[in-house]
């Protein structure tokens, strides 16, 4: 088992995708730490509705996209 948190940096939006820059906070639970990353999370959005969501290429410690 995982415990995770997800801490949104910045959210844009062009057509009809939003993404969001996020950092990913994933611990056992035991509390060792497993991952500490920043990804990019997508959502497709179809008739104002999320169609589809996917996450994306680690980011790095980039601050912009």
């Amino acid at each position: 088992m995982v415990s995770s948190k997800v801490t949104p940096l910045k959210i844009t939006s062009e057509d009809d995708v939003v993404k969001i820059k996020v950092r990913q906070v994933v611990h056992e639970l035991n509390e060792k730490l497993l991952a500490d990353e920043i990804v990019f999370h997508f959502f497709h959005v179809q008739e104002n509705k999320i169609a589809e969501f996917s996450i994306g290429e680690k980011a790095g410690n980039r601050v912009d996209f």
